[in-house]
């Protein structure tokens, strides 16, 4: 599955991709557009909340919009 990903990518000239961050990406924008990490944990495959917390990116901008809720 993850050399299918990289001819993908490859294909797409996304130099560095894997099917890793196209799994972080995905998950992250999930949450990004209010997803519960309970949905993504199912579906990522994840057993833990932890694990998918971890694939989860928090851009600079989005902790400022966190920080400006308050």
């Amino acid at each position: 599955m993850a050399q299918t990903f990289a001819l993908i990518y490859e294909g797409a000239g996304l130099e560095g991709a894997s099917s890793h961050s196209g799994r972080r990406t995905f998950l992250t924008n999930l949450a990004n557009k209010g997803t519960a990490i309970h949905i993504l944990k199912t579906l990522a495959g994840h057993r833990s909340i932890s694990t998918t917390a971890a694939y989860l990116y928090s851009s600079p901008n989005l902790l400022k919009a966190a920080v400006e809720l308050a």
